[in-house]
């Protein structure tokens, strides 16, 4: 028999089963028939000593004559047959109430399930294996009852062979497990055909008469609408909506991060301010999409050009700001200007339009040329409209 589909369980139909049904009548067959022989092969031997010689002087032993010997044999073993019977018939209604009364609480347990509007599961916290599902649980992942009971929370709903105990995605049902109070997650479960979906996890305990968790109530709720629009809010107030770029107030902040890491680390860290030549002149001549259009492979451009770890954001119009961090030597800042300016001046063709965009960038070092975001700003600033009266 397969345990995975008849998990032990305080909750759950793993109690209620033919199989258990069809070993208990074993078993109360088997100690009937050997509560007979024995008592058949008991009267036997005393009948056989009552009217033996050693028992036959005795009143009793005039009363069992070897006459009348099959006669108290067959009375005596119908006695006891009697006894029997009354006794597992008494013990078999006794389990069946039981099992009655068992199955009535788990179908009503069901329903209260059911009638959750969260996915609800009760998992085992020995094996983590699922005892009782309600129908939402179910319809969120697309499965049916037998495809989840009796399996793991996390091959389940993660399609994971070990449960989830990563920093980032802790395991609530541990948690709980070693506090022993309620716990929640921020989880993403894979749903119908492998779709993720971003669920806000609570988890409770469930203990025993002595105590002890044996197991959790875990409830999921499907948030996935929910963290879309916050990342769609996050987008609008941290990006630029036309290159997907850092906008000033995410780039604001970037920069200090890097400056207060540049100074624990005594590094230079360099600001380049950049400004599309002549960007007007095509947007007035070509039209607004076409502007946008090459802003859009600028800031592609950009991107190739720089390290993980730099900063390109896009300040508006077309004004673009880079930020270098960990700069061995002032001097390699003047490289990677050169190369920033090189791939800009790459032809670009927008639809019948090829067009030659170049650009003329001020660059400012820290410490040298600032120490807060506002000086190291306004310092490349004025060192790129320098570079612009010079000719770019």
């Amino acid at each position: 028999m397969d345990h995975r589909n008849r998990p032990d369980s305080v909750m759950g139909p793993g109690t209620c089963n033919n199989s258990g049904k069809r070993l208990f009548h074993s078993c109360s067959l088997i100690i009937f028939g050997t509560g007979i022989s024995l008592a058949v092969w008991l009267i036997h031997s005393v009948v056989d000593f009552l009217i033996s010689a050693d028992g036959r002087d005795n009143f009793i032993g005039g009363v069992f004559t070897a006459d009348l010997r099959e006669v108290w044999s067959r009375l005596l073993i119908t006695i006891i047959i009697m006894a029997f019977s009354i006794y597992a018939q008494f013990t078999l209604n006794k389990r069946k109430q039981a099992e009655a009364s068992l199955s009535k609480s788990h179908r009503f347990s069901k329903r209260i399930l059911d009638s959750m509007n969260d996915a609800v599961s009760i998992i085992n916290v020995s094996d983590y294996r699922l005892v009782m599902v309600n129908s939402v649980f179910l319809d969120e992942l697309g499965i049916e009852e037998q495809q989840a009971l009796g399996r793991t929370c996390y091959e389940v709903t993660h399609a994971l062979s070990e449960s989830c105990c990563h920093e980032d995605h802790p395991c609530p049902l541990l948690e709980t497990v070693v506090t022993g109070n309620f716990s929640q997650a921020h989880h993403v479960h894979l749903g119908r055909e492998g779709v993720r979906r971003d669920v806000e996890i609570s988890v409770s305990p469930v203990r025993d008469e002595s105590g002890k968790i044996v197991q959790v109530v875990h409830v999921s709720r499907d948030i996935t609408e929910r963290k879309r629009a916050e990342r769609e809010i996050q987008q609008l107030a941290y990006y630029d909506t036309l290159t997907g770029l850092p906008n000033r107030m995410l780039f604001s902040e970037h920069l200090k991060q890097a400056l207060a890491q540049a100074e624990r680390a005594e590094q230079r860290l360099a600001l380049l301010f950049l400004d599309l030549d002549r960007f007007k002149e095509v947007n007035d001549t070509l039209g607004h999409s076409i502007g946008d259009r090459l802003l859009k492979v600028a800031a592609e451009r950009l991107g190739h050009c720089l390290r993980k770890n730099d900063t390109v954001a896009r300040l508006g119009g077309d004004e673009f700001v880079i930020v270098i961090s960990a700069l061995s030597h002032a001097e390699d800042v003047a490289v990677i200007a050169r190369k920033i300016l090189d791939a800009l001046m790459k032809p670009i063709l927008l639809e019948t339009h090829e067009i030659v965009s170049t650009g003329s960038i001020g660059i400012s070092v820290y410490p040298k040329d600032g120490k807060d975001v506002d000086s190291l700003l306004r310092n490349a600033d004025m060192a790129m409209y320098r570079a612009k009266e010079q000719g770019r």
